[in-house]
């Protein structure tokens, strides 16, 4: 149950003034909240109420002064404030526990267990823990938030109602040693030595504390409390265990009286991811920032602000892109420096040790620094190591401790700029007589050998030492070190931070319930302190690219990366049931937190100086004001939150800071996530009942418009409905700007006289306005408050003239995939294009149609396989559409299909099989193969298909080339296709399906990778095995086919060549000709001869048999008559036909020209008469 109890007056004393009643609306959930609300609207910054009840209305309300926004006390009255926050705090619980369902005795014995005040806001936290019979309620806490001027800003209560009547028994039947036992058993912690006490504490709560010998490396605590994560509540002893290899450190409930393992919760936030591969690197330029520096001469090389890793510097690695930083301590975080544990000018060390941190190595993993680990800078502090990154880890120890060294103290000097200070249970060994409780500095270790490819963060209460284990990482070669991976040790202390503060700096227990957001407010703090100017809000942010060997621009860490592109991470709270563990509810949180951040950003500007001024935060940057509010949020957090309470927080946290001024922005940020107003989280306990919702309150909703753009034709009218809300006060005057001459613009009804409202613009007199795009201005206002919005409109001079040329699939094609892609070339004039599939050419029997704005559209549907289609494409606008286009026929692939439906075991190699049986005969021409699986992490995933003593792996851990893990997305449902029209299986993750359509597979990608069957029968038994490669998940194999092009037998024959001769009468002219089989089967081919002028052709033969691509000599002699002319002719043609069908043919053409003998004409030459001369 979460509480916002708001603020002074039952009237609106705003500009906006109106009666408080017309701001309450009822829903679904128990949920109160009255909220003083500041809105920035385009023009002016107004103040409001809003109160939203959800399940129940207080009918009593008592209001108090709002308090001023900003204001920081100083130490003296923070802790002044802490006595009169407590009494105004316990009395507001008292006056309203019927509101929360709690009885009398459920506050007769109440524990405070914290009470902090924040330096930005001043408003301080009391923490409640609920107990009975002197025995606390594990995680049973009341968190309540008081301004400074003692209003009560939230209330968040885990408090069990009737608790007295809740409890089964309130002895214990097994004794404090039996529960260790147990505990340690169920943890497979055998114990090496008898327990013996150390210390045994009086009380209701037993509390016993035993030796640790071989399963601890503390000793282990034991006392009685009550567990309520049950159906009842049951008397347990709560043991602690910190295992010996810090991997884990255990809380176990053990049932007092029957020894059954309750609950169990870990101080350790353990980050371990499977083996990455491959990437190269680039690196941006670096930024300053400017802290109050300490004058202690100290400097360290480093990758510092905002650099998130090596691959990010400038220059990027394996180059050496360290900067060589001054005096960077912050003197408002630790004013005597980096390297002070007194409190007196001066250090006590000169190596990587001081007030915040300890940083060294581990390598053997046994938690003891390594001797001589910690470098040493001398008296002048310089700790300037040289750093090879072509060589191994083990080759730059000094340069990799400065580094984590370096950035444990920035973690802890900004985050306390911004509310973790030692009240708040920051780590510091002394405290400086600032509150909370010291001794409890970082133990920072780097190339821990507790493993490869992790990293975490073990918080144990305010007093006592966090460690920090940061892993080798073994996608690249050489190897990588996580400390130098910025952004991963930033994750690692951010698990600190909020663990510390959500539910007060002595319970650390409060973020382990399944909607807790932890791993999201580590990601966050990751992001936060490596932004950069020239980021956008649409930049891909990845988390652990350096450790995973990839660039700075890849995917990282996560289901996606971090950006507010849609297209890229579309990621809203309805996603939250199908993401895995804490990580992947961390994204899905983390998502929001950068939605909010570039919202502010957006409102406010960007400072890459993360040390802002003194308060009041109104004059900080976005960036900045962001970091605020999730830090002062955490303060307001109830304990086992989800992310409903966590919302509410952050619009609180708002409040404290800045008197609410940007509760619209975070609203439209978190609405544009799905967690908007109407959201639901359910129980906090469950990831799957919590409800989306994509809305804003209405006092956040301005001008909206519906259609905010529109295609007309000139002489039409267009209509637009512009929605009024309650940002106005009415009556609200609207006007429009922009529309083309010679058209009028109205509205109807103007001016509002009620809101909300809706009104509608109409554009009219477009008879004479010229064809082209236009923007119009849409103004609304109250006088005070004013709003503009923007639309789009489309002056369209006619219908399009020309139809569509459709391009792909060729006319004719064949073996197309049952849901293909259709490409056409664009057509002038054109709102978007119609589509028609039919079954035949006069598009009587059409079977799909579709719209669509582009000029490629994916078929949405599996058309019938091996079936004939028709499809055709028309080009429409408002006017009118163009001439359909010339139709093209395609025919799908015949498919063949195996539902299963079959679990697939989770990391086991072994997998499930699916069979097909094809009892037909045939090569194998072409072949695709299709698969349906449904698993929450696909890139886990291998599938291979085996036939006839081959196997082909066509999936293999999709991603994991770019991401150690894989893709993370949901579901398979892909043909794999050597010619696929989508690109490739690896470079696909989408959330749900996360691969689809037709792609080449294999790993890497390649064409040709179904070729292995090709030429094979398909006839027998075909086998598709899926196996899980990681743990964690499993899914089902729903269906998977094949979709084969058997070689079809065909006939071919040529005969050659054409050919021409003479011969004598009576003679013999031969010709030797070549028939070959251009079929793809054996065939018997028929000669036969034609004598056009009727003289003789003989074959050598008849009939010959070939096989495919077989050639043979046929001899023709052709016989010239005896009675012949001379020069006559004869064209013999040769005809050659296949025995198979449909039969083919083929001939050629012989020329025989006769040549007779004649007898010989001799010329005989007399000699001239000669006459006598006259």
């Amino acid at each position: 149950m979460w509480s916002v109890i708001r603020p002074s007056h039952k009237t609106l004393t705003s500009p906006l003034s109106r009666p408080f009643c017309n701001h309450l609306h009822s829903v679904v959930f128990t949920i109160t909240i009255v909220a003083l609300i500041r809105r920035q609207t385009t023009m002016t910054r107004f103040t409001t109420m809003i109160a939203a009840v959800m399940g129940l209305l207080l009918t009593a309300l008592v209001f108090t002064t709002p308090a001023q926004p900003g204001q920081q006390p100083g130490s003296t009255a923070r802790q002044n404030a802490n006595s009169d926050a407590l009494s105004i705090a316990l009395a507001h619980l008292e006056q309203n526990r019927d509101v929360w369902g709690l009885t009398a005795a459920d506050l007769a014995e109440v524990n405070v267990t914290d009470v902090t005040v924040s330096r930005l806001s001043g408003v301080t936290a009391v923490y409640l823990e609920q107990q009975l019979d002197g025995i606390a309620v594990f995680n049973g806490l009341i968190n309540i938030s008081v301004m400074p001027h003692g209003d009560v800003l939230a209330i968040g209560n885990r408090f069990v109602s009737d608790l007295a009547g809740a409890v089964s028994d309130r002895t214990a039947s097994i004794t404090a040693a039996q529960a260790v036992q147990t505990a340690a058993a169920h943890l497979g912690l055998p114990l090496q030595t008898p327990l013996q006490t150390i210390e045994r504490a009086s009380g209701a709560a037993q509390e016993t504390v035993f030796n640790a010998d071989g399963i601890s490396q503390n000793p282990i605590p034991a006392r009685l409390v009550y567990d309520a994560s049950g159906n009842e509540v049951r008397l347990a002893w709560n043991v602690i265990i910190y295992q010996l290899d810090g991997l884990h450190w255990w809380n176990v409930r053990v049932d007092a009286n029957t020894g059954d393992i309750l609950s169990q919760n870990d101080w350790v936030v353990y980050d371990h991811f499977e083996l990455p591969e491959g990437g190269d690197l680039h690196g941006d330029q670096p930024v300053f920032y400017a802290p109050t520096p300490v004058a202690d001469g100290s400097s360290y090389r480093v990758f510092h602000l905002p650099v998130e890793s090596p691959s990010h510097a400038s220059p990027p690695a394996p180059a050496d892109g360290r900067t060589l930083q001054d005096q960077p301590a912050d003197a408002i975080g630790s004013p005597f420096g980096w390297h002070d544990t007194d409190g007196v000018t001066g250090p006590e060390f000169t190596t990587t040790q001081g007030n915040n941190v300890h940083a060294y190595t581990d390598i053997d993993g046994n938690g003891i620094p390594d001797p001589g680990s910690s470098p040493d800078g001398g008296p002048d502090l310089d700790f300037d190591f040289p750093l090879d990154l072509t060589q191994p880890p083990g080759a730059y120890r000094p340069a990799s401790v400065t580094n984590l060294f370096h950035w444990n103290n920035l973690m802890h000097d900004v985050s306390y700029r911004y509310g973790f200070d030692e009240i708040h249970g920051n780590f510091q060994e002394n405290n400086y007589d600032n509150g909370g409780l010291g001794s409890d500095y970082v133990n920072a270790e780097a190339q821990d050998g507790m493993g490869t490819n992790c990293g975490n963060f073990a918080t144990p209460p305010d007093g006592a030492n966090p460690r920090m284990q940061m892993c080798v990482w073994t996608a690249a070669t050489p190897q990588r070190d996580g400390a130098l991976d910025n952004g991963i040790v930033a994750h690692e202390y951010g698990h600190g931070i909020a663990s510390r503060m959500v539910g007060g700096p002595s319970n650390v227990s409060c973020l382990n319930n399944a909607e807790a957001m932890l791993e999201g407010w580590a990601d966050w703090q990751a992001l936060i302190m490596t932004m950069e100017n020239g980021d956008l809000g649409a930049d891909q942010r990845g988390i652990g690219t350096y450790v995973l060997n990839q660039p700075p621009t890849g995917g990282g860490l996560r289901p996606a990366p971090y950006t507010t592109d849609m297209t890229v991470n579309s990621y809203t709270y309805a996603d939250l049931p199908g993401v895995v563990g804490a990580h992947g509810v961390g994204f899905v949180w983390a998502t929001m937190l950068w939605e909010m951040n570039w919202a502010l950003i957006n409102a406010h500007g960007f400072d890459e100086d993360l040390y802002p001024p003194d308060p009041p935060v109104n004059t900080w940057s976005g960036n900045q004001l962001a970091h605020a509010l999730v830090t002062e949020a955490l303060n307001l957090t109830p304990c086992g939150p989800g992310f409903v309470d966590g919302r509410n927080a952050i619009l609180n946290a708002d409040m404290a800071l800045t008197g609410g001024e940007n509760q619209c922005p975070i609203w439209a940020a978190f609405a544009k996530r799905g967690l908007g107003f109407s959201a639901s989280q359910g129980s906090p306990n469950n990831t799957n009942d919590g409800t989306a919702a994509f809305d804003t309150p209405l006092f956040c909703q301005g001008l909206d418009v519906t259609p905010t753009s529109q295609d007309i034709c000139q002489g039409e009218t267009a209509v637009y409905t512009v929605g009024v809300g309650e940002a106005f006060r009415p009556p609200v005057t609207l006007s429009a700007t922009g529309n083309p001459a010679p058209s009028s613009a109205s509205f109807e009804p103007n001016p509002v006289t009620a809101v909300p409202a809706t009104t509608e613009l109409t554009i009219a007199n477009t008879g004479a306005v010229a064809a082209g795009s236009y923007t119009l201005n849409i103004l609304g206002g109250d006088g005070t408050v004013t709003d503009t919005l923007t639309v789009d409109l489309t002056m369209l001079a006619g219908a399009p003239d020309a139809a569509p040329v459709l391009t792909a699939p060729p006319d004719g094609s064949s073996n197309v995939p049952t849901s293909p892609t259709l490409i056409w070339n664009p057509t002038a004039n054109t709102s978007h294009y119609h589509i028609e599939i039919a079954t035949d050419a006069t598009f009587s029997s059409i079977v799909y149609m579709a719209d669509e704005q582009t000029t490629t559209h994916n078929v949405a549907v599996a058309l019938a396989p091996d079936t004939g289609h028709y499809w055709r494409v028309t080009a429409v606008n408002s006017c009118g559409s163009s001439p359909a286009s010339t139709a093209f026929s395609f025919t799908t692939a015949n498919i063949i299909c195996a539902t299963p439906q079959a679990p697939i075991p989770d990391n086991n190699p072994a997998g499930v099989n699916g069979t097909i049986t094809i009892p037909i005969s045939g090569a194998i021409l072409d072949m695709d193969i299709m698969v349906n699986a449904t698993h929450p992490w696909v890139g886990d995933l291998i599938f291979t298909v085996s036939h006839n003593g081959t196997a082909v792996t066509i999936i293999d851990r999709p991603g994991h080339t770019t991401s150690g893990f894989g893709c993370p997305g949901d579901d398979i449902d892909v043909t794999v296709n050597d010619e696929g029209p989508h690109g490739n299986i690896e470079t696909q993750c989408a959330n749900a399906p996360a691969i689809f359509g037709d792609r080449v597979g294999g790993d890497p990608p390649h064409t040709g990778l179904l070729a292995a069957f090709d030429g094979l029968d398909i006839g027998g038994s075909w086998t598709l095995n899926v196996s899980d490669a990681a743990s964690g998940q499993s899914g089902t194999l729903v269906q998977w086919c094949v979709a084969p092009t058997l070689v079809v037998e065909s006939s071919g024959v040529t005969l050659s060549p054409d050919q021409a001769a003479s011969g004598a009468p009576g003679s013999a002219v031969t010709y030797t000709l070549s028939i070959s089989n251009t079929g793809n089967t054996t065939d018997t081919f028929s000669l036969s001869t034609a004598n056009d002028n009727g003289w003789l052709g003989d074959l050598s033969a008849s009939n010959i048999m070939l096989a495919a691509g077989a050639r043979e000599a046929v001899l023709v002699t052709v016989h010239v008559p005896t009675t012949a002319a001379n020069g006559e002719i004869n064209v013999t043609t040769v005809t050659a036909v296949s025995g198979n069908n449909p039969a083919v043919t083929d001939n050629v053409t012989l020329v025989t020209t006769a040549t007779a003998v004649i007898a010989p004409t001799y010329l005989i030459y007399l000699p001239a008469i000669l006459r006598p001369e006259p």
